[in-house]
């Protein structure tokens, strides 16, 4: 009997309810269907708002924007779990901490299994980009976040969106699962130590943990003790002290956090929702982090190693009251040690997409606004593009700046900036103005990234992004990217369908990845991604 696995899935992971998929979008301006209006009222019921929007669209013509998005992410995410609906925080712990008994009792059964239960693994790990019918927006896994080994260069991890953290030995050309006996889902942080390969630090959204291993991936444990485990922790950022490997800062949405014993312990430093965290590429002692308070976001700085922050106003924008700055990513390069860029998204009146491009030439102490944004010129124009925005011109209004965001500096030229949400766009002035040499749609170009990007890393002369399409990787300042995902089964299925007479003919629809489809080893890479979008099901007659 051939023994095949599509793709690894973790279908019974749970997470806690008040960790949403993102950010809600701000609704105080705009004038909504009753449906957005249901889902962004208080403990929303699917059921309800599932209706709604049947009834609304079947006598309004459907138009993509940041709700209807917003809606696909919340449904998905209620409709597999949603036991959580209703439940009180004592609850949820306790249904957590049976599913945790659950997982363990599976993992002890799967180790009992014998040799020949084995599955093996068909993919899809690629797709090929030369078929005549290959879709606008080509994708074979759904990453969050990577990086790569600073003592090993051949070392990469990283965070996927459904099917836990995973391995390369070889620079992203072939990835190893680095969890296969923690039934993890989520990983959106993950950190590496600065003098060991072996020994990484990651987050988790299924049970709100930080993980860690000296083994490289062997066998992990929990970090902190009970007082830290005791609340579920929504990470989305964990950094390493540059010289002190035993000091890690973590951002979660129960505080900021430290420890200076490789994680054994973490000391809450300050309360609230923690966004990102930035070392002062020459200043070790200096320390940058992002916090959101209610409708907006705010930048610290730290120049005790961490101990203690101070908000740094001057400069950074505060939102009208009717209007929402709810996410910020920023970056630093040793080429300028003391330039930080930021990228604020959010909305102004009834613009929304950008919010600001700010720099600070003073390690944070001032910032002022750059290039675009809907702070800075209201609605986007050729000279203010949106660079959230789903055209490669930035002319229109939205995205999905709650969602996607991602920032990164060259460490070799200041000037060169990468800032994406949907799209990739590139600066090399500055961050004063910008282009977007291939739209999310474009994947017949040699320099197509898929939509909706999440991470984006410089290594020298290399760039690797992990977007909801995989691993994009280039060497040539982004004018050729190539895939670096082999190995990862990180596809998210929503349907599936494989031939009577030859199992070898398959067939299903993803999220965010359309349509994928097998038929034996007729196509380069054995997968052809055809469609685009979200896809539900699969036949093969």
């Amino acid at each position: 009997m051939q023994k095949w696995l599509l793709l690894y899935g973790l279908f019974f992971s749970i997470k806690l309810a008040a960790q949403n998929i993102q950010i809600p979008y701000s609704s105080t301006q705009e004038t909504l269907p009753e449906w957005a209006k249901l889902m962004y009222s208080p403990n929303a019921d699917l059921s309800t708002v599932q209706i709604a929007f049947e009834a609304y669209y079947q006598t309004h013509s459907f138009q993509k924007n940041k709700h209807s998005q917003y809606y696909k992410r919340w449904q998905r995410h209620f409709a597999r779990y949603p036991h959580w609906q209703g439940m009180s925080e004592t609850e949820q712990r306790h249904y957590q901490e049976k599913q945790a008994e659950y997982r363990q009792k599976s993992l002890q059964i799967q180790q009992q299994r014998s040799p020949s239960s084995s599955w093996q693994s068909m993919g899809p790990f690629d797709f090929d980009k030369t078929a005549a019918s290959t879709s606008y927006a080509c994708g074979a896994a759904h990453v969050y976040t990577l990086e790569k080994a600073k003592s090993n260069p051949n070392i990469l991890y990283a965070g996927t969106a459904t099917a836990g953290l995973w391995k390369s030995l070889d620079n992203g050309n072939n990835w190893t699962l680095a969890t296969p006996n923690l039934l993890i889902n989520s990983v959106r942080a993950l950190e590496i130590s600065f003098n060991d390969s072996q020994i990484v630090y990651f987050t988790s959204d299924l049970d709100g943990k930080v993980y860690k291993t000296t083994s490289g991936g062997a066998s992990w444990s929990t970090t902190g003790d009970a007082t830290f485990n005791s609340v579920s922790h929504f990470c989305t950022d964990i950094i390493m002290h540059p010289l002190f490997s035993n000091v890690l800062l973590l951002a979660s949405n129960q505080g900021l956090y430290r420890t200076n014993n490789s994680g054994a312990t973490w000391s809450l430093i300050q309360a609230g929702i923690f966004q990102e965290i930035e070392f002062h590429p020459h200043l070790p002692n200096i320390v940058y982090a992002i916090k959101q308070v209610s409708n907006r976001t705010e930048f610290y700085k730290s120049t005790d190693n961490g101990l203690t922050f101070i908000q740094k106003p001057n400069g950074w924008p505060v939102p009208a009251t009717l209007g929402d700055q709810r996410r910020t990513e920023i970056a630093v390069s040793p080429n300028d040690s003391n330039k930080i860029y930021a990228v604020l998204t959010g909305q102004v009146g009834f613009a929304s997409g950008l919010h600001s491009m700010l720099v600070s030439n003073d390690a944070g102490e001032s910032w002022s606004s750059i290039c675009c944004g809907a702070a800075l010129l209201n609605f986007p124009s050729t000279s203010n593009p949106n660079l959230m925005h789903w055209a490669d011109d930035g002319q229109g209004n939205g995205g999905q700046y709650y969602y996607d965001l991602a920032l990164a500096v060259s460490p070799n030229d200041a000037d060169s900036v990468l800032v994406a949400g949907v799209n990739l766009w590139f600066s090399e002035d500055g961050a004063n103005t910008f282009s977007c040499p291939s739209q999310w749609d474009h994947s017949y170009k040699d320099n197509y990234v898929h939509a909706d990007i999440h991470d984006i890393r410089f290594y020298g002369n290399e760039i690797w992004i992990a977007c909801d399409g995989g691993i994009f990787y280039s060497i040539d300042n982004g004018l050729t990217f190539q895939r670096r995902m082999k190995g990862i089964q990180g596809t998210d299925f929503w349907g599936f369908g494989a031939g009577f007479q030859d199992g070898e003919v398959m067939l299903g629809g993803t999220y965010h990845n359309g349509t994928l489809l097998k038929d034996n080893n007729v196509y380069i890479n054995d997968w052809i991604s055809t469609d685009g979008g979200d896809n539900y099901r699969g036949f093969v007659h």
